[in-house]
């Protein structure tokens, strides 16, 4: 017997979800396309998307960039939704670009904003909305400053306060925050900080320092959500592991922190 989804329309946006994700009470987006790996492999370990259950429903919208179904064998195009417990996990597989040319902005804020907007609306019951993210893009500040080296949590309702440490973020981690506290959702940003690395560009013997995905679990479990036992150790050991695409990821990164243009460009590391 196949599976029932409700449909409704928030804004711009369609939602098809199942009876098993209306008692949650936590939303955590994770953007898949950000310039970090971290937020990603973390998302992955809550979710657990290879546990019968855990997907609970889909969203789609004509501003959602997917990939059309070319055979029948592929997953479906649409953007899924987890759960674990109380925690909805929504990953974003959007491409949001940030640079200095002004259609490009221009763009990014078009096709990204309603289906921001509209996530917050159709789960505005639920006590909290959060982002998780890193610091990955201060990368690109015209004035290079050290990386901070402990995660942190900037509610939204603390948003743009001065004592709050400055960081460059993309549209899928300020504004669905921003517009949950506007609308009296209990909100919040969790930063990481980014893939660290010892070596120099093209230096094979390159080496990662350990994330803090540990730290940023017992920060998310403070505030309510629910993750599932070990995923911050599984996901450490995922980081660790090192895979070829990893270790050019890395590379890539060392390469771009000496590059003077990096700052002017906009470019994003992925």
């Amino acid at each position: 017997m196949s599976e029932k989804y409700s449909f409704s329309t928030i804004g711009e946006t369609d939602f098809y979800l199942k009876d098993e994700a209306m008692d949650a009470t936590h939303l955590l987006i994770i953007n898949i396309n950000a310039p970090s790996n971290l937020p990603t492999i973390l998302g992955a370990e809550i979710a657990q998307p290879t546990k019968e259950g855990r997907i609970v429903g889909y969203m789609t919208s004509k501003h959602v960039l997917t990939t059309p179904h070319r055979v029948l064998s592929e997953s479906n195009p649409m953007w899924t939704i987890f759960k674990y417990e109380n925690t909805l996990l929504v990953m974003v597989d959007s491409p949001p670009s940030i640079s200095n040319n002004p259609n490009v902005n221009r763009n990014e804020w078009l096709f990204n904003y309603p289906p921001a907007r509209d996530i917050v609306m159709r789960f505005a019951h639920l006590e909290r909305i959060g982002a998780l993210s890193t610091y990955a893009l201060n990368r690109l500040f015209t004035e290079q400053k050290p990386l901070p080296t402990k995660c942190a949590v900037v509610q939204g309702s603390d948003f743009g306060e001065e004592q709050k440490e400055e960081s460059l973020q993309s549209i899928w981690s300020w504004l669905p925050v921003q517009i949950a506290h506007l609308i009296g959702v209990n909100s919040a940003l969790y930063l990481m900080p980014p893939e660290v690395a010892k070596g120099r560009h093209n230096d094979e013997r390159v080496e990662i320092e350990p994330a803090c995905f540990d730290e940023m679990v017992k920060l998310l479990r403070k505030d309510g959500f629910k993750i599932p036992r070990g995923a911050a150790k599984k996901a450490q050991g995922i980081y660790t592991g090192l895979t070829t695409e990893a270790i050019e990821r890395i590379k890539e990164l060392l390469g771009a922190q000496q590059q003077e243009t990096v700052s002017n460009t906009g470019a994003m590391y992925q």
